[in-house]
């Protein structure tokens, strides 16, 4: 394996990258089971076995064009299982940051097995399908915090319901918003929130939104924020995503009418410039006063409805056309000219890998998944709840727990068994320990209602965390995939430390391999040299001419007395024209204007290309001699490394005893 120093940084990155995709590809057909997994080598005694060597072979031998034999496939394979052992022995599987990338790793990994498929599918499904439309809803929110007392909370109810008999009989929507509602933005703007899409609310104010017909009233429906009544004036198929390029001279609230109206003459002065031909960039750069963006001739990053504010993104969206440029438009933060530069129109592909993250950050959908697969797996492991130690808590816990005063230590030390699971006992003192480190400041309610509410969360806690320790247990695909890259990681740390690193940093080292070494860094004949180009928008040929003639007559001269640029500069300025200077040496099929003339000492003749005239003085022709260390670096230190290399599989393979099972080899089938 060559890799030079200088790009330490993209093999860390590329190794990894293909360590990962090696273990995706896992799907490889596996023929042997683990009650037939014959041992195919021990290392000093520990036994590797024919499955991991045929699943990893295989993926290999997918990335590569020549394949290797059985034997080579092997000697790979023992080597690679040499070097991670070697990395254990080091103990960089110990490290903090080793201990901290792989448990994040096998975090994510984990996800899938925690979530239930079909759910997510489902949301998946929905998402997707909410996404082909735009809707534009206006809200009348009855606030009331979500720990409320039930006082609170019922009389939050009775409000909302009667302002729904009041919409019911006709009252205006837009009206009653400014007049009644709790969010502060409706006396303005009559409770319309303009044009949104998927995920730009909270799950429960989407589902409301979707399941509610244009020009239709909601029912009341609960959110954190408290009870919301909506209407829905329009849905209309998504516009998607666009990128735009701005003009902003910008306002402020307090200004005087005076000085809106400057703004406005100069916004309306940099529009006559860019109808009269004025480039828009230009434009952007020298005044808009988004500097930002204006030092990218104004461009915006991507963006589609619900990013920006209602009025900035219903003008930026009305230009129809690639390239077109809309008339001033005033917002709230200003006038602005937009132009429109790129439009798309997302496809699932591309959306999917999005939604399954944003599913998994919303708490009220990733919810359902896990409320699913908790479930399943009581089901599987045999949950069961002894009821009497349970109800024990309606006794040990106080309403000072709503304060964040509650004394846990009387529970902590009950240890009779509150539930069991996989036939492993849970003691009372784990929920005790559960309820204490969530304690928190909230509003009372029934100590029954919070501990069944408590206990229900605990119980989903656990039985996820336990299900997570279960799965290489369970699932021979996530296991061999967190061994992989694991294995692949500490691969790659001790080939850094071993290889990589200490060949860009062991100089001496370098020298001595460089002097045992030094025939296989050796420069061919080459030409000494300069290429001369002459450029000319007329009297081209002349001129060309007139500076071979030059050149000629330098080369016959003392050369330390005027520089060659200066000669044809001379020349150059006569004629209007130009000339570029390419100085050697040139080695063979390094460039074809040099391997086109004979090498030999003097001044070629002169060439023809389309919009230039080229002539070459050879100098001199130097003789093959051995390439200075520094001119072979790169290929130096690469040879070196693939020399530590091999000198570390050396000492590996001496230090260590590899016994093969020939007949189990024999039968594998690559």
């Amino acid at each position: 394996m060559h890799i030079q120093p200088k790009k330490k940084f993209m093999n860390l990155m590329k190794f990894k990258a293909l360590w990962l995709s090696l273990a995706i590809l896992l799907s490889v057909n596996n023929s042997f089971s683990q009650e037939q997994d014959p041992v195919l080598f021990t290392i000093d005694n520990k036994p590797v076995y024919t499955s991991e060597f045929v699943r990893i072979t295989t993926k290999n031998l997918q990335q590569q064009d020549d394949k290797p034999n059985l034997q080579e496939s092997l000697d790979i394979f023992i080597n690679f299982k040499l070097k991670v052992k070697a990395a254990e022995e080091e103990g960089i599987d110990t490290t903090k940051v080793f201990i901290r990338d792989i448990a994040q790793y096998r975090r994510q990994l984990a996800k899938p097995y925690l979530q239930d498929q079909k759910v997510t599918e489902d949301l998946l499904d929905e998402a997707w399908k909410r996404s082909q439309e735009e809707f534009r809803a206006s809200h009348i929110l009855v606030g009331v915090v979500r720990d409320a007392p039930p006082g609170d909370t019922l009389r939050a109810y009775q409000r909302a319901a009667k302002i729904k008999e009041r919409l019911d009989a006709g009252e205006d929507f837009a009206q009653l918003a400014m007049e009644i509602s709790d969010d502060p933005s409706a006396k303005t703007n009559g409770g319309d929130l303009g044009f949104h899409a998927v995920f730009d609310f909270i799950y429960l104010f989407e589902n409301a939104v979707f399941n509610t017909p244009v020009g239709g009233i909601s029912e009341p429906f609960r959110t954190e924020f408290g009870y919301h009544i909506i209407t829905v004036a329009e849905r209309i198929p998504t516009r998607g995503q666009i990128k735009i390029a701005v003009i902003l001279k910008s306002s402020m609230y307090g200004m005087s009418e005076e000085e809106h109206a400057i703004i406005k003459s100069e916004i309306d002065e940099i529009y006559k410039k860019l109808v009269s031909g004025e480039k828009f960039e230009d434009l952007a750069m020298k005044y808009s006063d988004d500097k930002n963006s204006g030092s990218r001739g104004g461009q915006l990053p991507w963006f589609g409805v619900g990013n920006k504010p209602q009025d900035f993104q219903e003008a930026a969206f009305s230009i129809k056309n690639i390239g077109d440029y809309s008339e001033p438009v005033l917002t709230q933060m200003g006038w602005y000219i937009f132009k429109l530069l790129e439009h798309k129109i997302p496809v699932r592909e591309k959306m999917t890998t999005i939604f399954e993250r944003k599913i998994a950050r919303d708490a009220d959908r990733s919810a359902k998944s896990k409320s699913v697969i908790t479930e399943r797996l009581k089901e599987e492991y045999n949950f069961k709840v002894n009821q009497n130690n349970y109800e024990e808590f309606y006794r040990l816990v106080d309403p000072s727990i709503f304060g964040a005063r509650w004394d846990p230590n009387p529970a902590l030390q009950k240890n009779d068994i509150l539930f069991s699971l996989d036939g492993k006992n849970f003691p009372q003192s784990d929920f005790a320990k559960y309820l204490a480190l969530n304690m928190r400041e909230t509003r009372e309610v029934p100590i029954a209602e919070y501990l069944d509410k408590q206990f229900s969360e605990f119980i989903e806690t656990t039985i996820l965390t336990y299900e997570e320790t279960q799965l290489e247990k369970k699932y021979p695909e996530f296991r061999n995939l967190f061994l992989e890259f694991r294995d692949g990681n500490l691969l790659f740390e001790v080939m850094d430390k071993r290889v990589w690193t200490k060949a860009s940093k062991d100089t001496v080292g370098l020298q001595d391999f460089y002097k045992s070494n030094k025939a296989n860094y050796m420069w061919g004949e080459r030409l000494n040299g300069t290429i001369i180009y002459c450029k000319a928008e007329s009297d081209l040929d002349i001129m060309a001419e007139e500076m071979h003639k030059a050149v000629k007559k330098y080369s016959k001269t003392d050369t330390s007395a005027k520089p060659l640029e200066e000669v044809l500069g001379e020349v150059a300025e006569k004629y209007s024209g130009s000339f570029e200077l390419s100085s050697g040496p040139f080695s063979k099929n390094e460039n074809p204007i040099s391997d086109n003339v004979k090498w030999k000492k003097g001044v070629s003749d002169l060439m023809k290309d389309d919009n230039s005239r080229i002539f070459v003085w050879t100098r001199s022709i130097l003789e093959s001699m051995p390439k200075t260390i520094r001119e072979a670096r790169g290929q130096i230190t690469a040879d070196y490394q693939d020399f530590l290399d091999k000198e570390w599989i050396k000492e590996l393979r001496q230090k260590h005893s590899v016994v093969i099972d020939e007949n189990v080899l024999q039968n594998i089938k690559l």
